[in-house]
């Protein structure tokens, strides 16, 4: 799989078709999952957290420039604009 997160830079989730709204999803939770399963130590939990975060995320996303910029956010925000881009 290609990195598909970077779709979310140029691209409206919504627009996107269901097979790669699904990797999207799939590569935002892979990078997340393990950090917040250590955090919560509960896995049904941190699966709750994640499709949350990640409804906010699609819901909010401000535009960046560059990819890192966008993994930073995504790491960080759990869906919140940032005060600075």
């Amino acid at each position: 799989m290609a990195n598909r997160l970077q779709l979310l830079l140029a691209s409206d989730f919504h627009n996107l078709g269901p097979q790669l709204q699904e990797e999207v999803y799939y590569e935002y939770y892979n990078m997340v999952h393990g950090l917040i399963v250590y955090i919560i130590k509960e896995r049904a939990a941190a699966e709750d957290i994640i499709q949350e975060a990640f409804i906010k995320i699609i819901k909010n996303k401000p535009i960046f420039d560059n990819e890192v910029k966008l993994k930073a956010w995504l790491k960080l925000s759990h869906g919140t604009p940032p005060l600075i881009i």
